[in-house]
């Protein structure tokens, strides 16, 4: 399901971008935006390594804090993030559907996942770029609790008009700091808090860059 070679090319890409004194530099201001929006990434939590690769393709990406070199970056400078519904299909393919950002497409390749009865198999936050009218994975997913699908439908359902500009940004960037809020907390629920972050991130209400 991943590009193997644009999983690489995205670590190559940061490690030029952001190796030495002047890599440090570069991305502090970008960490510290991360941790007011989102939250530091602590050693001990759930998923950290993949938690500080999101921060950092999110600083390269959406922050564009180093211009792409080669043909796979430019590449990957036009990809996007966001939190998908993953519908799979009974042949092994799948549809994806942005709940922050409205892109709906079929997910390139192949998944280990099936259908179940009642909406979707996951719900994934996943970095994608298009090719020939198909997503393509270019990092591995976070998974969300399919639960916090009642709160967006609620509170964000699928609109046929486009989002407001910034909406889709503040949105992912609230689910993210929900969702490493749930998971220090153990919370057995996660619903109120992922309720109530959807609910602080209207519309337009932040420019700070994100998916």
């Amino acid at each position: 399901m991943i590009d193997a070679a644009l999983d690489d090319a995205l670590d190559r890409w940061a490690e030029r971008a952001f190796a030495g004194a002047e890599g440090e530099r570069r991305l502090a201001p970008h960490l510290a935006r991360w941790a007011e929006q989102v939250g530091e990434v602590r050693a001990s939590d759930d998923d950290a390594i993949a938690l500080v690769r999101a921060r950092t393709d999110w600083a390269l990406v959406e922050g564009r804090a180093a211009a792409p070199a080669s043909d796979d970056e430019r590449v990957l400078a036009t990809s996007v993030c966001g939190l998908f519904e993953v519908w799979p299909t009974p042949g092994g393919r799948a549809w994806l559907r942005d709940r922050t950002a409205g892109i709906a497409l079929p997910l390139h390749g192949t998944l280990d996942l099936r259908p179940v009865d009642h909406g979707p198999a996951a719900l994934w936050e996943l970095r994608v770029v298009l090719r020939d009218d198909a997503l393509v994975a270019v990092r591995p997913p976070l998974s969300y609790p399919t639960v916090v699908l009642e709160a967006l439908e609620r509170l964000r359902p699928p609109a046929s008009t486009p989002p407001v500009p910034g909406g889709p940004a503040a949105l992912l960037q609230a689910l993210r700091r929900a969702r490493l809020w749930h998971a220090r907390a153990a919370r057995q629920d996660p619903r109120p808090g992922f309720a109530a972050a959807i609910a602080r991130a209207g519309p337009g209400d932040s420019d700070a860059p994100g998916c």
